[in-house]
């Protein structure tokens, strides 16, 4: 029974060392120890006869395929502090917040509960640690 799944595990562990190679590129330890790491799952897995636990392993390498090919970026260090990125196309790129300088601290509005009700009701609350003296009124 486990013989079915045969083609479907090793077209999984083609794409991970694939992705790897995507992933990873011109970072020779990162390839190193993700191939190391890859080939060492699957043997660790290749005795399982169980069908549920066959598919399940399957489903887990797909989405860490998934993962690896959409969220995984490189970092290189161009000068101290200042890094370039290598982005991919199909990296997951997510929209950034705006900063508003005015906008209350975060902790102050978790950690103290009348804080959620002064903005609700156009109070004037204190924001920002740094800025303690000054008061900011929320619309």
């Amino acid at each position: 029974m486990a013989s079915t799944f045969r083609p479907e595990v090793l077209k999984i562990f083609k794409q991970l060392h694939k992705t790897r190679k995507i992933v990873f590129k011109e970072d020779s330890s990162a390839l190193d120890a993700a191939r190391k790491k890859i080939n060492e799952e699957f043997k660790k897995n290749k005795s399982i006869s169980d069908v549920d636990q066959i598919e399940e392993k399957i489903k887990l390498s797909y989405e860490v395929e998934n993962i690896l090919r959409t969220k995984v970026v490189q970092a290189t260090e161009k000068k101290p502090g200042t890094y370039e990125l290598r982005l991919r196309p199909e990296v997951q790129r997510l929209d950034n917040a705006k900063f508003i300088p005015t906008a209350p601290d975060n902790d102050n509005v978790k950690n103290e509960g009348t804080n959620q009700e002064k903005i609700k009701s156009g109070q004037t609350i204190t924001c920002c640690k740094e800025q303690q003296a000054q008061t900011t009124k929320i619309l």
